[in-house]
């Protein structure tokens, strides 16, 4: 959705129809001054003029309008619903263009408090003021769709076809709707008008990419990701990438590599390349992939794909290496002093990897892995009774955890205790 706040500027531009009186509400000095404000990117500064409006001319409702935009912004919903009841109250009645915006605007911000049913009764009513604009249609299907009412979705996504035949967000829905269906001819039928209608839409060919997955027909799938990345590095697309089966991999590696020349200045590539074949545990490519990437664009996130190729590769020196650095990044960072002190403990350091576990339990001191991982590493390395401690400590924290009693039963075989080790 677009920002509430250009949605409002937009909105005080188009004064056209509506009341007379409507030019003179919104074309005063504080209202100017705020939108000024809000253009250089300062909401303070617009919200402070939006209320010396409301201070000298407590019955403007466009300023209240105003005011409703930021504050949801900022995520002080309350304070956001207050002032849309006084724009609703004051904005003329027969400004009913203006009035069926604060309706998309009070159901976007009750919608952001978990009220779905109050959201979609919002979006009625503006859509009752202004029935030829598409935006309540659009956001009113969306929450029949999320909710599972396809066939309501459906008569809102054709509404706005009739309203605007070439809208690429009418055929997308009704794709959706048809691919939740389980129709994924007709989910492919409206995600073509789409991406005909709009070809660098890359939702169109991202949901395109999973109706072609659904049909098993994985080539087209994998081409109409792969369009999806190149567009704008598509989320949904991202994710699919995971879902081909084992012998597709090549396929999705090879249409990726392509990308890379094609864009030899961008690391992505090289990055979900190494991805999915992290997935499919193929590390010592995903770790050649992860180090192209960072020769592209060094940055924080890749160290710690280094060091996990590298620890599951056995190549414990390089592995430490990376998590070294990932550590620099973020010392904080207690999953990061997990990572090392396992590298360190499975290439044989028990006591460093001790070590490294009371810095992740002083960070975690509620979490019963970190004391479990210590426990299995005194216990490899014959501290018996500091195992002991630990593996009842990882108990304590979660009682069915069934390694910490199978550790804690095999302490007592050690210790000859057999009583207690029948009880784990």
């Amino acid at each position: 959705m677009k920002k509430l706040f250009s949605i409002f500027v937009s909105m005080l531009l188009a004064t056209g129809t509506g009341v007379s009186a409507k030019v003179s509400m919104i074309d005063t000095y504080n209202i100017n001054r705020a939108i000024e404000e809000n253009d250089k990117g300062n909401k303070d500064g617009a919200l402070e003029f939006f209320n010396k409006e409301v201070a000298e001319n407590p019955k403007n409702g466009y300023a209240y309008y105003g005011i409703a935009s930021i504050e949801y912004e900022k995520g002080h919903y309350d304070l956001a619903i207050e002032a849309l009841a006084n724009a609703e109250r004051f904005i003329p009645k027969k400004d009913k263009e203006h009035l069926a915006m604060v309706y998309i605007v009070k159901g976007e911000t009750i919608l952001a408090t978990g009220d779905t049913v109050g959201a979609v009764s919002d979006f009625s009513k503006s859509i009752s003021l202004d029935p030829k604009s598409p935006a309540a249609f659009e956001r009113r299907a969306e929450l029949y769709f999320q909710s599972g009412n396809f066939d309501m979705a459906d008569a809102d996504y054709n509404r706005i076809l009739k309203l605007n035949p070439a809208s690429e967000m009418g055929y997308m829905g009704l794709g959706r709707n048809a691919l939740r269906r389980g129709d994924t001819d007709k989910a492919i039928e409206f995600f073509n008008r789409a991406a005909k209608i709009y070809p660098e839409y890359s939702s169109a060919f991202a949901f395109r990419g999973e109706a072609y997955f659904e049909k098993k027909d994985y080539v087209k799938a994998i081409n109409d990701v792969c369009r999806a990345l190149e567009i704008n590095q598509d989320e949904k697309a991202y994710n699919l990438l995971f879902n081909f089966p084992k012998p597709q991999t090549d396929l999705v590696v090879a249409k990726l590599k392509g990308l890379s020349v094609k864009h030899p200045e961008s690391s992505f590539y090289w990055y979900a390349i190494g991805n999915v074949l992290g997935n499919q545990r193929r590390f010592r490519e995903s770790a050649d992939a992860f180090l192209k990437c960072y020769e592209i664009e060094p940055n924080e996130v890749l160290p710690r794909h280094l060091a996990l190729s590298y620890h599951n590769l056995g190549r414990y020196d390089e592995a430490l290496r990376y998590i070294n650095i990932a550590i620099q990044h973020d010392e904080e960072d207690a999953d990061l002093i997990m990572m090392k002190a396992d590298i360190i403990g499975e290439s044989g350091d028990y006591p460093g990897a001790i070590a490294e576990y009371d810095r992740y339990i002083e960070q975690r001191p509620d979490c019963h892995d970190g004391y479990y991982r210590r426990g299995w590493f005194n216990d490899v390395a014959f501290n018996t009774d500091a195992a002991i401690n630990d593996y009842k400590m990882a108990l304590t924290l979660d009682p069915d955890y069934a390694y910490a009693h199978l550790g804690l039963a095999s302490m007592y075989v050690r210790k000859c205790e057999k009583e207690k080790a029948l009880k784990e």
